[in-house]
């Protein structure tokens, strides 16, 4: 009964903190509101093809949640998901990171890496990675909507292009110091699962000049 009472009472602040955000402008001036969503019961089977309207307004508002927990990069000590999260250092040393954590709502797993800042002081939150257990492509046009308001509009390329694992067109954003990618990701289920990367600063501008090198740009 006492974990049943905690789950109920963690969903129900989960909406009620969502709400807030949807309610919210959602854009890099209004970063850091405190609209995070708190564990929940994880179901592990993909929703596979159409949704009904509910099981849409819910995964709007998880999605909304976990990028919402990234919108400042943060230092990892004072990062605000770090209550809700498991986080943990990496195991094998060739890992740049030095910590990732992990949200996870009832259909959806938010990814969180910190690597060292510019000065090389602290480990700052560079990485969000939301993955949305859906395979219904639709989801991405709904996604994209409010992610305009965080990056401006998106260019779309073919997953030869973007280097991703993707079925589909990626939705790609660059900004002069954010790129960030919304795409069906077939890596780990034939599927795919709704997939959203974004990558900053320094994290981001490192990762292009390697590019830039490898095809001498």
């Amino acid at each position: 009964m006492k974990i049943l009472s905690s789950l109920l009472l963690g969903s129900a602040v989960f909406f009620v903190l969502i709400s807030r955000l949807l309610a919210a402008d959602l854009s890099l001036n209004s970063a850091g509101a405190p609209y995070a969503p708190l564990d929940a019961p994880k179901q592990t089977d993909t929703l596979v093809g159409p949704l009904s309207a509910e099981d849409r307004r819910d995964l709007i508002r998880e999605f909304k949640g976990l990028l919402a927990l990234g919108l400042r990069s943060e230092s990892y000590e004072r990062w605000d998901g770090r209550s809700m999260a498991d986080c943990a250092a990496p195991e094998n040393r060739s890992e740049r990171w030095h910590y990732r954590c992990e949200v996870i709502t009832a259909q959806c797993n938010g990814f969180y890496y910190f690597y060292s800042s510019e000065d090389r002081r602290a480990a700052t939150l560079q990485q969000v990675e939301v993955k949305v257990h859906a395979s219904e492509s639709q989801l991405m046009d709904d996604f994209k909507t409010f992610l305009r308001k965080l990056f401006g509009r998106e260019r779309v390329l073919e997953p030869q292009e973007a280097r991703l694992p993707a079925r589909g067109a990626v939705r790609h954003w660059a900004t002069h110091q954010d790129t960030a990618d919304l795409f069906m990701d077939i890596s780990e289920n034939p599927a795919g699962v709704v997939r959203f990367v974004w990558k900053r600063a320094p994290l981001a501008s490192a990762e292009q000049a390697r590019a830039d090198l490898k095809t001498g740009s």
